[in-house]
């Protein structure tokens, strides 16, 4: 693991996480995990977009830092063929709920990244109903703040399954803890609209944009269990692992027909 401070190497004995931290004290940040393939970060452009929006949504200053701080990921990724690289923003220390400083510092982390290791199906996925994550202006983008998350995961490995999806408050399934949920009932491809809280995923907004490049019709619509049950397909997209096919829910076993496609498709797009 490589890790950047401000544009600074750092080693894992300097203290990174001061007792100001507001990362540590408030979950006051987001992050972008991006995926380095073939010396090139993928879909760089996608990921800043969502992450000024994200910044401006949360009050976090930016000016034209972002710019940098992307051209320094360029010239990062140019040392790594393949690689996951985390960008996360974080709110300057100052103040408690309220703070003094809306300005921020970056932390940048490399890690080697073996994509023959990545299984492209999984087995099992369930419901977590425990908790359920609230609609609102920044659940669209992925916060420093990530206990649902956590504790889903925690539910899956409990469970034996492979994933978890999520319910908003509404009880609509909106998401997996890491990925967001597309299902195929016939010709027609569905995944939550972002009111109904999803992430708003980086390859998500990809496969949309292929409304007019395939025979299957793309929407966004509210999900609901009875939804997966009727399905023909279910899988997982995210920037990282590509897309990903569910073999079972319950006990009903899925084809994977347009998720094949997909995987082929994707390596067009970038």
């Amino acid at each position: 693991m490589i890790r950047f401070l401000n544009g600074r190497k750092i080693t894992t004995d300097q203290d990174q996480f001061g007792f100001e931290n507001r990362a540590i004290r408030y979950g006051d940040g987001l992050f972008e995990s991006i995926r380095i393939k073939d010396f090139k970060p993928q879909f760089l452009d996608d990921h800043f977009v969502r992450l000024k929006s994200g910044c401006k949504t949360i009050g976090i200053e930016t000016g034209d830092s972002l710019k940098s701080i992307q051209n320094e990921i360029n010239s990062l990724a140019k040392n790594f063929q393949n690689a996951i690289l985390r960008l996360s923003i974080i709110r300057k220390p100052g103040g408690k709920y309220l703070p003094t400083n809306n300005r921020f510092d970056y932390i940048i982390e490399i890690q080697e990244f073996n994509p023959d290791l990545h299984k492209s199906t999984m087995d099992r996925i369930g419901i977590y109903t425990k908790n359920q994550k609230p609609i609102s202006d920044y659940g669209r983008y992925k916060t420093i703040s990530s206990m649902l998350y956590i504790l889903a995961s925690l539910f899956a490995e409990e469970k034996n399954l492979d994933d978890a999806l999520l319910q908003n408050t509404n009880g609509n399934i909106i998401e997996a803890t890491s990925s967001n949920l597309f299902i195929r009932k016939g010709p027609k491809i569905i995944t939550p609209p972002l009111s109904d809280g999803p992430i708003e995923g980086i390859l998500r907004k990809q496969i949309l944009g292929l409304k007019n490049l395939t025979p299957y019709y793309i929407c966004e619509e509210s999900i609901s269990e009875s939804d997966l049950a009727d399905a023909d397909e279910i899988f997982l997209t995210n920037s990282i692992k590509g897309v990903v096919s569910v073999r079972f829910y319950k006990n009903k076993i899925y084809e994977n027909i347009f998720a094949n496609f997909l995987k082929l498709k994707i390596l067009e797009l970038n």
